[in-house]
């Protein structure tokens, strides 16, 4: 391994002293952010009407103040408002057909066509007369004409004017239909006397079918208002694209000689419908033909400044306009568009689809399309079809798209100059504000005149202070102060003119200083802040204590917009006096490095402080309120030298002295080795000279660092640092350093640094007769035996040990007379001591009488264990009984060889009379014979009852509720029971209570495993339906469980859900099918099973409720129930005690009858349901 140099001193004296705190850097105001400046959050009330349905057209009439007018229309229902949104008039334009109907009456009594609803397609002014038109699109799309009559406080509409001759309009030709009820848009042109109707309709082949209306037409309007001139021009989309190319009119207007419309539509006649598109149809305003009509594709596109990966490159494409406007443009937005002042504009919201949703950028983009640029490309592109080839033209496009549920009803009134100026939150910001905004400031906040009419001005900002560095300084001494705040100057410069700022703190005044532009930082964009530095010196009739910082600014020359004049005011400025009270250390070598350390009160005050050493200046490394560290320069020579602290260029009271030693020297290190915390010797020369002297450990990678005992000037006793060996061979080689403060220190290379010895826990160590030493085990004991001291005593006498690898053989002293109780055996390593134990000879009997008893107590317990057992299977043996066998066709059952022999049972006495006991006579010896009781049927068939010599239903039900007392009491402790079934019942009927199937032989079948990696089995079809879900158990699913120990009871352990695989059981429950009811069990018992089975666990009942309902149903069933097993029903273990001989004719009976007229077993109950 390469080792790396020793360190420079200068260097480990850095890593000595902590790195220098930000605090101590020059402090600089915090920038403030631009949006500081606005609160787009403030609300401002303006004028509003809700207009009780969806708004489907407006137009606003501009008159005197009180011939101003708004003009809303909703479905079957125009209202005028006043300028104040109040309402005025209201006239009910539908439905069609109705009594109420104001307009239709305008159209006399005649038929009207179909009844329905008015949506209002056209509301435009006719500026000549002037007057309102309305269409709408009911009565074949005709209009109706309002007269304006200007009244005392409104304007109101005259009495409606049918726009329609009856024996003028045919269905084949019919000028006086002009709304079509996909949608239309009207620009109103005067030329000369007349007033010419621009119409765009959306069309499709139902609409074109009726009253054959046109795509896009100019109508002149009959000097009498009868109605529309016929032979007007007009263009429509040809009858077989009707169906698959649809242009939706978006917007109509009028500027210069040309009245435009634009429109969406499919980008391709073949491909329709498909990608859309947005275009600008532009038509002649001076001539009433259609001859010059000229379209162009308007491409608006979103790219952002910084294109994010996997954005289109060009920006992304917003093809479908949803709103547009035109209007003259201000000279700051024409400066951005690059156009003149005054210029018209078209401003559109485009989306990227009819139903797009969100994307990689914005859902929707604003573009603007100066009209001269429009134009221009309309007539370079005509001058280009004369060319060959043609170019695609330069397109422009813009989209929008605004949901109605922003603007459903309300119409609302914002002023031309806007809502309000409280949005502006700063002086500055308030008066450069937009002139015709009418903004001011009002004392502290920005507002219009009639808001605050006395203080209300548009000339001057006071100055703003927001901040100041730092708020503590010296009583005596001089602070250099920072001021942050707005308005200090108008100038980028940051220029001051003199005399024109004042700045005070307390009663003491704080020059101001020029400003230092070496010292100025970037702004981020948008961000501003300014500041101002002064010099403060306290005078002498300034107190201790708290004070304000104030800047007034007078005669401040006016700017552009607004002029500086006024005072600002902040607290917080303490006046304070430091106190020295202590230093150390007081000495140090010449070559210095020594870190002084100065405690005391307020000693970070101000912005300057210096501690100095015989005048020289000492390092600082860290600054704070009660403590100071430095370095020492270097000393000239072995001398006592003053040592001072100055605050501000004041000095501190009191009077120290600090005393330069001759520097120290290390000589050597030993040892070459060692590991964590061990002792190292340090030899040299006035090695006390230092207040520390540093140990490090550098393994050519990082070094680590620990400071020495002080001791004696020769010599000095310090421990390892902490390094942790990673190595695989169990040391790492690197340079081991010594040095004293600033002085010259010494590296030992080729240091070892070794992993720490384990040692062993302590225990007795027995010694056997013919052994004299004792051997232990002590992990890396022996490899670092050569770096510190090891020692082994036994009894306090130190023995002659040897190592062996990690073990450690220790010679007893010959001298050594161990007692009763032995001696303890103790390992001394680098001067720490531990006993590992106690060293014993053995007892009289050579072994030790613990051993003994360790011994003989397991084998008493396992001699009682087997006697117990003994014990207990000679009285089980004998509790047997033996039953003959009599079903011929189930004795096959035993044949195969090695099979555990079946009890076949044979008809026998009554029950009541007592059991009766067959000859054996003839019988084999190997026949097991076991005594029950038998049905008494007249057939002969034999038919075995429950192994009981009385066969009462009653017991059964006993069974049942010791069952249920046993489960209730359990759960009363926490304990659940997720394993309980009939299997556990024993043959003297004695219910066995377990958890998880350890009482039972588990089946795979029935058993599954939950989770492979624990091999965990569940009685999955005993489970609750959340159990199976959730894999939890509670009280409730305990109460599941029970109900199937219920359906097993009473169909003779029959397995539950014979038929269902496990793995679908749980979507078998989820459907709410449940175990069917068996033969013989009453309907209140199957009741209960099934309030056991609900899929809610509240609905279920506990335990203790379930401890009444079977008490009652025990109750009930009074007197002797016999049930009729079938003959197959066996639930009989086989046993081999008490064998007996059988007589031959009871071997030969007639056998059963065929298996297809047997009764069904119980074992097999019928499918669940």
């Amino acid at each position: 391994m390469e080792l790396l140099p020793p360190l420079p001193q200068s260097f480990l004296l850095l890593l000595l002293l902590p790195a220098k705190p930000a605090a101590a850097k020059e402090w600089q105001c915090p920038r403030t952010p631009y949006a500081a400046s606005r609160d787009f959050n403030v609300k401002y009330m303006v004028p509003s009407f809700s207009a009780g349905g969806l708004v489907q057209a407006m137009v606003t009439y501009e008159g005197d103040r009180n011939e101003s007018a708004v003009f809303v229309a909703i479905r079957n229902r125009l209202h005028v408002l006043g300028p104040d949104l109040k309402s005025v008039q209201s006239l009910a334009t539908g439905p069609a057909g109705d009594p109420g109907c104001q307009t239709c009456a305008a159209c006399g009594p005649g038929p009207h066509g179909p009844p329905g609803d008015t949506d209002t397609k056209v509301l435009v002014l006719e500026p000549a007369l002037p007057a309102l038109v309305s269409c709408g699109s009911s009565l074949q799309g005709r209009c109706f004409l309002h007269d304006l009559e200007p009244q005392r406080t409104a304007v109101h509409l005259a009495a409606p004017v049918c726009l329609f001759s009856a024996h003028h309009n045919r269905p084949d030709d019919c000028p006086d239909c002009v709304a079509s009820p996909l949608g239309t848009r009207v620009t109103v042109v005067e030329q000369g006397q007349a007033s010419y109707f621009y119409v765009a309709s959306s069309l499709d082949a139902a609409v074109a079918a009726s009253f054959s209306p046109h795509s896009v037409s100019i109508r002149r309007l009959k000097a009498d208002a009868s109605g529309f001139a016929p032979g007007f021009v007009a263009l429509s989309v040809l009858p077989k694209h009707l169906v698959s190319y649809s242009i939706e009119y978006v917007h109509s207007f009028h500027t210069g000689a040309f009245v435009y419309f634009l429109t969406v539509q499919p980008a391709s006649v073949t491909d329709a419908p498909g990608a859309l598109h947005t275009r600008l149809a532009r038509l002649s305003a001076t001539e009433p033909e259609l001859g010059d009509y000229r379209e162009l594709v308007l491409d608006c596109r979103f790219a952002p400044k910084r294109r994010r990966r996997g954005a289109p490159e060009g920006g992304q494409p917003y093809p479908v306009l949803r709103v547009a406007h035109s209007a003259p443009v201000g000279a700051q937005l024409a400066t951005e568009l690059s156009i003149a002042e005054g210029q018209e504009v078209l401003f559109g919201v485009f989306v990227a689809g009819k139903d797009s949703g969100p994307g990689v950028g914005p859902n929707s983009v604003v573009c603007a399309f100066p009209i001269d640029l429009l134009d221009t490309l309309i007539d370079e592109g005509v001058e280009r079809c004369c060319e060959s080839p043609v170019h695609p033209g330069l397109r422009r496009g813009l989209d929008f798209f605004q949901s109605p549920s922003f603007c459903p009803n309300p119409v609302f009134q914002v002023p031309i100059r806007g809502p309000g100026c409280r949005h502006f939150l700063t002086c500055g910001r308030c008066l450069r504000a937009q002139r015709f905004m009418g903004c001011g400031w009002c004392g502290n906040m920005c507002g219009r005149q009639k808001e605050c009419p006395g203080s209300w001005q548009q000339d001057h900002c006071p100055p703003k202070l927001t901040e100041f560095h730092p708020h503590s300084g010296p009583l005596r001494g001089s602070t250099r102060l920072t001021l942050c705040g707005s308005n200090f100057y108008l100038h980028p410069s940051g220029l001051v003119p003199e005399g024109t700022h004042q700045i005070t703190v307390g009663q003491s005044p704080c020059r101001l200083l020029p400003k230092d532009s070496s010292k100025l930082r970037p702004v981020a964009w948008k961000d501003f802040v300014e500041e101002f530095e002064c010099e403060l010196e306290p005078l002498g009739t300034q107190a201790v204590g708290p004070t304000n910082v104030s800047l007034t600014v007078t005669n401040m020359p006016p700017g552009k917009h607004f002029r500086i004049d006024g005072t600002s005011m902040l607290r917080g400025f303490f006046f304070m006096e430091p106190v020295l009270i202590a230093v150390q250390p007081l000495f140090g070598p010449r070559a210095g490095g020594t870190c002084l350390t100065l405690k005391g009160q307020s000693l970070s005050v101000g912005t300057s402080r210096a501690v100095l050493v015989n005048g020289t200046e000492c390092l600082l490394a860290r600054v704070s309120e009660g403590q100071l560290l430095c370095a020492t320069p270097p000393g000239a020579m072995v001398a006592s030298v003053p040592l001072s602290l100055q605050v501000g260029g004041a000095q501190v009271p009191g009077s120290w002295t600090f005393h330069y030693r001759e520097d120290p020297v290390v000589l050597s290190i030993s040892p070459n080795c060692g590991y964590i915390n061990s002792h190292i010797t340090i030899y040299g020369q006035h090695l006390t000279s230092a207040w520390h002297l540093v140990l490090s450990f550098h393994d050519g990678l990082r070094a680590v660092e620990s400071r020495c005992e002080r001791q004696l000037p020769e010599q000095q006793l310090c421990r390892l640092p902490e390094y942790v060996v990673q190595d695989p061979q169990g040391w790492v080689a690197g340079n081991l350093s010594a040095w004293g403060d600033g002085a010259a220190g010494f590296t030992l290379p080729g240091f070892r640094f070794l992993t720490p010895p384990h040692p062993p826990s302590a225990n007795l160590i027995p010694l056997k007769p013919e052994e004299h030493a004792i051997k232990f085990e002590y992990i890396g004991l022996g490899a670092v035996t050569d770096c510190v001291g090891v020692n082994v005593t036994v009894g306090g006498e130190s023995c002659q040990h040897e190592f062996r690898g990690d073990m450690v053989v220790c010679p007893l002293p010959p001298s050594l007379q161990l007692g009763k109780d032995g001696a303890p055996l103790q390992v001394c390593v680098d001067g720490e001591c531990r006993i590992l134990g106690r060293v014993v000879w053995p007892g009289p009997d050579g072994v030790p009488q613990s051993t003994l008893l360790g011994i003989l107590l397991p084998l008493l317990l396992l001699v009682a264990a087997l006697a117990t057992a003994l014990v207990f299977s000679y009285w089980w043996q004998k509790k047997q009984l033996v039953l003959p066998p009599n079903l011929d066709d189930l004795a096959s059952l035993d044949q195969t060889a090695g099979a555990t022999p079946l009890p076949i049972l044979y008809s026998g006495s009554d029950y009541r009379s007592g059991l009766a006991r067959p000859a054996t006579d003839g019988l084999d010896s190997t026949t097991c014979v076991h005594g029950a009781s038998f049905s008494n049927s007249e057939d002969e068939s034999g038919v075995p009852l429950l192994r009981k010599e009385s066969i009462q239903l009653r017991d059964l039900d006993s069974a049942l509720l010791a069952e249920v007392k046993d489960v209730l009491i359990p759960h009363e402790r926490v304990v659940t029971h997720s394993d309980r079934v009939i299997g556990k019942l024993d043959e003297s009927f004695t219910v066995k209570v377990a958890d998880f199937g350890l009482a039972r032989d588990i089946l795979d079948k029935e058993y599954y495993s939950v989770r492979q990696h624990r091999h965990a089995r569940l009685p999955v079809k005993w489970m609750a339906l959340e159990s199976l879900q959730t894999y939890r158990f509670t009280t409730k699913s305990d109460v599941w469980s029970f109900g199937v120990l219920l359906w097993e009871l009473l169909t003779r352990g029959a397995p539950p859900y014979p038929h269902i695989d496990p793995f679908d059981l749980t979507h078998f429950l989820a459907q709410g099918r449940r175990l069917p009811q068996p033969e013989y069990c009453p309907d209140s018992l199957y009741q209960v099973m099934q309030q056991c089975w609900e899929a809610d666990p509240a609905a279920r009942p506990t335990f203790g409720v379930l401890v009444g309902k079977v008490e009652q149903i025990v109750s009930a069933l009074l007197g002797d129930h016999y049930v009729q097993l079938p003959a197959t029903y066996m639930n009989l273990g086989p046993s081999t005690s008490h064998e007996m001989n059988v007589h031959p004719e009871q071997q030969q009976s007639s056998p059963m009858p065929g298996s297809a007229h047997r009764p069904r077993p119980l074992s097999e109950p019928p499918r669940p349901t």
